[in-house]
């Protein structure tokens, strides 16, 4: 989104400030090309940052509409796109994305590990899924957690 604002702004730029739609445009293409770094490292919020974007695209092109479309998009995508949420039981492990929740039994598993906040997820169709733990609902102790679920994966073998 961040490179689509940065080619609105020369494109549909005011024509009467060409250096100033170029800065416009060096800036959004260096929040694209680090917008990991911001989020992660600087925890900058997403939607701060979206702002900032629509606030330059609307001083660059004089379009409420193209800061607006880009508001609104971000939005859209922000309550749409959701990390999957793993949920571990007795019964299997419960991957919960957008719009579905397969529950994979224990037997489907080469390994299952929680290491430093990242579970690894290794199924036996060669298929390996890492995601980060976030750690706002409490922490979890990795030793009882890996003890677990190797318990179920030597039940199930």
């Amino acid at each position: 989104m961040l490179v689509l604002a940065a080619g609105a702004s020369l494109v549909f730029g005011n024509d009467h400030r060409h250096i100033l739609n170029i800065i416009a445009c060096i800036i959004l293409l260096l929040a694209a090309i680090f917008v990991k770094a911001l989020f992660n490292k600087l925890k900058i919020n997403k939607l701060v940052l979206l702002t900032a974007a629509a606030v330059l695209i609307f001083i660059t092109t004089g379009s409420v509409s193209f800061a607006l479309i880009l508001l609104f998009y971000g939005i859209l995508v922000k309550f749409i796109i959701k990390n999957p949420t793993v949920e571990v039981s007795a019964a299997g492990i419960s991957i919960i994305k957008l719009f579905n929740a397969p529950v994979h039994q224990w037997n489907e598993f080469n390994n299952v590990i929680l290491k430093d906040n990242l579970l690894t997820v290794d199924f036996k169709n060669n298929k390996l899924l890492q995601l980060e733990i976030d750690e706002t609902n409490g922490e979890i102790n990795e030793t009882a957690f890996n003890n677990f679920c190797n318990g179920h994966l030597k039940t199930s073998a």
